[in-house]
């Protein structure tokens, strides 16, 4: 019996909280080989859905935890295919399997992303659409399987080692290495951010609480962080300066969906000065 049944372990989420998840019997599903010392840790690698499927039978866990997922802004055809496969197939399968694997708990990690569609229901791309599908198959798969507590976590913008997205603090980082001015889309952008560690203690906090509601919560800062005044707080107390262009002054904010914020749950990693140790380190 494996302690946790991880999908997405070799990204930015996935691979932070394997690090975290001392002494515990973790199986990885991975469409590659991964290169591991960790003793506790095994990889099942998969060719195709079917193989996958096959492999599955004789598994045992208690937690899954669905990190996999492929996002693309804007895709193009060969996307399609790695879009559907990531965020749809792959979680369906484990969920067909759920049963046998003996699961106490399902954990989807999501993004607001998928929420952000009009009264019409025009999604703002397919990654979005496609994550939104998903849901709709683990609304299923709850009536179907009683056993099994299905939470989802939706986060917005987060932060910390490890991290090879292409996202703002990341480039930002990046470009006071290299001497380089970054270009940012307003002077009045304000996002809202959160350190890996916090989110990888919301799913613990989860995996550990046996009498936690199962059903969907928001996992985000408490505090909204205005790009302008991170980049003057950093270049205040760093020799090295932060370079950068607005590009406007339009006023860009989070949209925060009405979901429940998840009980019991404290942000220690993410204020002011942890974004700027970030940004120096």
């Amino acid at each position: 019996m494996y302690d946790y049944l991880i999908t997405g372990g070799t990204g930015f989420i996935g691979s932070n909280l394997i690090q975290s998840l001392d002494n515990k019997k973790i199986l990885l599903i991975s469409r590659k080989k991964v290169k591991t010392k960790n003793k506790y840790i095994n990889v099942l690698v998969y060719k195709n859905i079917s193989d996958l499927n096959f492999k599955l039978e004789k598994i045992k866990a208690r937690n899954i935890i669905h990190c996999a997922t492929h996002y693309v802004k804007n895709h193009k055809k060969n996307d399609i295919k790695k879009i559907f496969e990531a965020n749809i197939l792959l979680g369906n399968i484990i969920l067909e399997n759920s049963k046998k694997l003996n699961a106490k708990k399902f954990v989807n990690i999501s993004t607001v992303w998928e929420l952000n569609y009009d009264l019409k229901n025009s999604f703002f791309n397919l990654y979005s659409l496609s994550k939104k599908i998903f849901s709709e198959i683990i609304d299923f798969y709850s009536v179907n399987n009683k056993e099994l507590k299905f939470y989802s976590l939706f986060l917005l913008d987060t932060f910390g080692k490890q991290d090879r997205r292409i996202k703002i603090l990341n480039v930002i980082k990046k470009n006071i290495v290299k001497n380089k001015k970054t270009k940012i889309e307003s002077e009045n952008l304000i996002m809202n951010f959160l350190n890996i560690k916090d989110v990888i203690n919301a799913i613990k906090l989860i995996c550990n609480k046996d009498n936690l509601r199962p059903k969907n919560y928001i996992v985000c800062n408490s505090n909204n962080f205005k790009i302008k005044k991170i980049i003057e707080k950093y270049n205040f107390l760093n020799k090295k300066k932060i370079q950068y262009k607005f590009l406007n002054k339009k006023k860009i904010g989070p949209k925060l969906p009405n979901i429940s914020k998840l009980p019991n749950w404290k942000i220690n990693h993410s204020n002011m000065f942890d974004i700027i140790k970030f940004l120096k380190n």
